[in-house]
């Protein structure tokens, strides 16, 4: 159960309420390197604005990157995009700092 203030709230509850908000495009949610799901704050227009994600395969941390996203590619007749990801891991600063 999680708890806070004194009010508990049961894990599925939570990720359901999760993935409502996801699925009506008020979040972003995505699976980390280690398949964890990762929510984050929509745009007002239901996106998450078109940009790279650094996943630190040390410390399990996701970063947004301002870059620019990953051209469209050509898709044979018939397909529609409707996601494109640009994931790219590593170890971030802190983690990196820590080993050698």
């Amino acid at each position: 159960m999680l708890a806070k203030a004194g009010k508990k709230m049961d894990r599925v509850t939570l990720y359901r309420v999760l993935d409502w908000f996801s699925d009506h495009g008020l979040a972003h949610k995505a699976a980390d390197a280690r398949g964890v799901f990762r929510y984050s704050a929509a745009e007002p227009n239901g996106n998450h604005s078109a940009h790279g994600h650094f996943h630190c395969l040390a410390c399990g941390g996701v970063y947004c990157l301002d870059v620019p996203a990953p051209r469209t590619p050509l898709l044979p007749h018939g397909f529609r995009l409707r996601r494109i990801a640009l994931d790219i891991q590593g170890e971030c600063a802190r983690c990196s700092k820590a080993r050698p």
